[in-house]
């Protein structure tokens, strides 16, 4: 009897363990994921502060009469502008996919315009010499056209970065509890 006993106390407390240790993992990888956020957050900071800089580079050259060296110009803002883009992807494309996911689910707006001005973005810094002289080609509306559209991504990257701080916000430990 008293063996019996011994067993059933070992497997209750054993069960309580492996309880234990499965909200541990379960919180842990609360944490985790947020802190995977709020490193989106600022990924995604950065580089709506990198896209504005690209902006104010094609604007400022577009209002110089659109001269031909586009190459220099271009290529510190330019890289500076495809480093972040690929912050955020990496940061979007971690192994499991848990941030995608979490977007998906709780901030599809933002997941969507996310993936959308990385498109965009990337489509436009990797060719963006040979766009900038069909735009000098094309004239002053092709010109204002080119700044709407950068514009445009702009906006909808600083949507998804509001978007993302109202996620995280949401998802913030209370202090105290």
């Amino acid at each position: 009897m008293v063996e019996a006993l011994t067993l059933l106390l070992s497997t209750v407390t054993l069960i309580f363990q492996r309880k234990d240790r499965a909200e541990d993992k379960a919180a842990y990888r609360k944490s985790d994921l947020y802190a995977e956020l709020v490193d989106l957050h600022d990924a995604a900071r950065t580089w709506l502060q990198a896209i504005g800089e690209t902006n104010d580079v094609v604007r400022r050259w577009i209002q110089d009469g659109m001269p031909e060296d586009v190459d220099d110009r271009f290529y510190s803002p330019s890289w500076s502008n495809y480093r972040s883009a690929g912050e955020v992807r990496v940061r979007l494309a971690k192994p499991g996919g848990a941030v995608q996911k979490v977007l998906a689910i709780y901030a599809p707006d933002v997941s969507d315009k996310l993936s959308r001005v990385l498109t965009e973005r990337m489509s436009f810094l990797e060719t963006f010499t040979p766009v900038l002289l069909d735009v000098r080609q094309s004239g002053m509306a092709a010109a204002e056209g080119l700044l709407d559209d950068l514009q445009r991504q702009r906006e909808s990257l600083a949507a998804a970065e509001a978007g993302l701080g109202d996620l995280i916000r949401g998802m913030a430990p209370t202090p105290g509890l």
